[in-house]
């Protein structure tokens, strides 16, 4: 997959751009302030992601300019195809198009152009906390496979409702009925997570092996690196392959075993919102 063709107009300090990459590697240069990173984040947008500067999209537009407007064409292997983006400021309305069609969310670009960036702040995968890694992993594998996507945010939003249950005055007050409520949440959770977790694992199982034969050879093979999920569900040695009922009652018993102490803070303390990537060098 390659890009063909890119525009850019009114985004961050570019008035107007055009690129016309080669088929080969193409390197991007100029004095600091230019602009470089700013078309960077324009065409990693068009992958369906966020920015990865952590800024919103109405930060995004040219300093007194009201929409911003980025043509893409790619191709992959069996076409090329055209992602149309754009953005009004002042009515926070967005219009994706993906070879004319109009799409619902970036989202929904989710695996038709995919691409990855490497930034300074990488570091945070190692430096940070857990959130980054789980960041990390979700965008990533939110590219492959666009279901993950959809699994992430049903979880969220099932997340969200079993968390305002558990502030909710009217739990204390009645908490048998406040329980009975927890459980149907508690189900949606365990089938989603189950499948989220799964699919986090194989992620890994295979990055892991690519990334120790890359990380040998600039060792010489004197070090060792490792990538490793871990799950605050799941046992280590529980095989995370095949999606079954045996994973979604584990899934499930793990809700039953903390709910109390989530009554008591007012939270879902464990879940796929609660795992981590291990990374380790030896």
């Amino acid at each position: 997959m390659r890009i063909t063709h890119l525009e850019i107009s009114d985004f961050r300090n570019i008035s107007s751009a055009t690129l016309d990459p080669g088929s080969g590697v193409n390197i991007i240069y100029g004095a600091n302030a230019q602009g470089k990173t700013n078309l960077l984040e324009a065409v990693w947008l068009c992958s369906g992601n966020r920015s990865f500067r952590g800024a919103r999209e109405k930060e995004m537009t040219r300093f007194g300019t009201e929409a911003f407007h980025i043509r893409l064409s790619f191709a992959d292997r069996e076409r090329t195809q055209q992602i149309s983006y754009d953005l009004v400021k002042g009515r926070d309305r967005k219009k994706i198009l993906l070879n004319r069609m109009p799409l619902g969310a970036a989202s929904d670009l989710n695996g038709e152009f995919t691409c990855g960036v490497f930034h300074p702040e990488d570091l945070s995968l190692v430096k940070d906390g857990p959130t980054e890694r789980r960041a990390f992993l979700d965008i990533a594998i939110s590219q492959i496979k666009p279901v993950y996507a959809r699994y992430l945010s049903q979880y969220n939003g099932i997340l969200e409702q079993r968390n305002a249950l558990l502030k909710d005055r009217r739990f204390r007050a009645n908490p048998k009925a406040g329980k009975e409520l927890l459980s149907v949440w508690d189900e949606q959770l365990s089938k989603i997570g189950t499948a989220i977790a799964i699919l986090r694992q194989d992620y890994l199982l295979k990055l892991s092996g690519l990334a120790e034969e890359v990380y040998s050879g600039f060792t010489g093979n004197q070090e060792t690196f490792s990538l490793a999920y871990e799950s605050s569900v799941f046992p280590k040695g529980v095989p995370l392959k095949t999606y079954s009922e045996e994973l979604i009652a584990l899934y499930r018993e793990k809700l039953s075993e903390h709910l109390e102490e989530d009554i008591r803070l007012r939270f879902t303390g464990v879940g796929i919102h609660r795992d981590d990537l291990d990374i380790a060098v030896n």
